[in-house]
């Protein structure tokens, strides 16, 4: 019985078996009322200004540890953060605006974003379909505890706001760790064999290993 308990424990280390189509039920892609959007209005740099905009209000909200200001960056009706170790050191994701507002000025305590969050490349506007269009725009920061670089994107929809102008907001946040500045890789060592092997015309390979990960 003793054993049974155990493996059942065990078991339950796991989470369920997903289903997709009823995770795509509970939480559907968002619609935008059709013609918000003027696909002409969108050219050239209009995606990355508007972008800028958006991560200029992150960073003055984050800057005044405001959870208001904070929330009101992201879409209200269906907002995601993925981080991946830059700010949690693990691999999470939140929810909704509120509980995002407040996840981010929990972390940012702990990392320190150094200076401002910035466009990384040029943002691009996706028109999908007529009722889902949004920005897609490459983001990079700093952190100072530890210090490290991290990338990531915003995926920003629009709503209408006062005066019936066109406001963008977060859907999709994801960050990223990407180097830490405490050790930095030597580059030279992956160019170089580890075994020098010069002269020899063949050799066995026992395990043939095809990327390394995280390790």
């Amino acid at each position: 019985m003793a054993h049974n308990k155990n493996m059942s424990t065990s078991h339950n280390e796991f989470p369920p078996r997903v289903d997709l189509l009823k995770l795509m039920a509970q939480d559907p892609l968002p619609l935008l009322a059709p013609g918000m959007i003027e696909p002409d209005s969108m050219a050239g740099d209009e995606p990355t200004k508007q972008a800028q905009v958006v991560l200029d209000n992150l960073n003055s909200a984050l800057a005044r540890n405001d959870a208001e200001a904070l929330k009101d960056c992201f879409w209200k009706d269906q907002a995601y953060w993925k981080d991946q170790l830059a700010l949690t050191y693990h691999l999470r994701t939140f929810k909704t605006p509120d509980i995002i507002a407040a996840s981010l000025l929990d972390t940012n305590k702990l990392r320190v974003i150094m200076g401002d969050i910035t466009v990384d490349g040029e943002a691009i506007f996706l028109p999908v379909t007529p009722v889902l269009q949004f920005i897609d725009c490459g983001i990079v920061f700093q952190t100072s505890s530890p210090a490290a670089t991290c990338k990531g994107k915003v995926m920003l929809l629009p709503i209408k706001g006062a005066n019936e102008t066109v406001e963008w907001k977060i859907w999709v946040l994801s960050t990223i760790l990407k180097e830490l500045h405490l050790q930095k890789e030597n580059e030279t060592l992956l160019q170089s064999p580890g075994r020098q092997l010069g002269g020899i015309e063949s050799f066995e390979t026992d395990v043939f290993i095809i990327g390394g990960g995280n390790a």
